[in-house]
């Protein structure tokens, strides 16, 4: 910091001899100069990301509540679905194979993974990026037809960059089949 000094105190009275050379009317124009700098500086540093976070918000603002809103209604009628509609012909032996071609045909296959506790009836599945309004549409069609409750939900938005991504969901699901006999 010592060695510093000198060298600053040279720069100072280098600027100032610098500042007095110039007419009363420069030195005004630079000062002027300075204040548009400043002020172009926190417009870039700070309006300019301000103003496209907000334009941002408001385009995605709407369908974030619209995804939102449709996971609240998946979420209390998976909550009322004490007994779901049975359909005579899949055995609790072939729900694992019934709700693999079940997914496969609603093209989530590759989201979403089962894994089975036979012994318990329980299937946990496990899901990964699924788009979600399929995801939830099949999740609502198949406990009726495969005659499964939904015991518990876990889903939620999947970031990537630090930022939540609209319109997938990740997380499990525990079904519970109802046993025929």
């Amino acid at each position: 910091m010592k060695r510093l000094q000198p060298t600053m105190r040279r720069a100072k009275t280098q600027l100032n001899q610098w500042w007095t050379l110039r007419s009363p009317r420069e030195q005004n124009l630079i000062r002027l100069c300075a204040y548009a700098v400043t002020l172009l500086c926190i417009w870039i540093i700070a309006v300019c990301p301000a103003i496209s976070t907000i334009k941002t918000t408001s385009d995605v603002l709407p369908r974030l509540r619209q995804d939102a809103a449709v996971v609240r209604s998946i979420a209390m009628q998976a909550q009322n679905l004490a007994h779901s509609i049975l359909v005579p012909g899949v055995q609790v032996s072939d729900m694992e194979a019934a709700l693999q071609n079940s997914l496969r045909l609603a093209n989530l296959s590759t989201t979403v993974s089962i894994q089975t506790e036979h012994t318990t009836n329980v299937y946990l599945l496990r899901v990964n990026e699924a788009p979600a309004r399929d995801f939830l549409d099949w999740l609502l069609r198949s406990s009726r037809a495969l005659e499964f409750s939904v015991q518990a939900l876990t889903l939620e938005r999947p970031i990537r960059s630090g930022k939540d991504i609209s319109g997938l969901v990740t997380g499990t699901v525990e079904l519970r089949v109802q046993d025929k006999s």
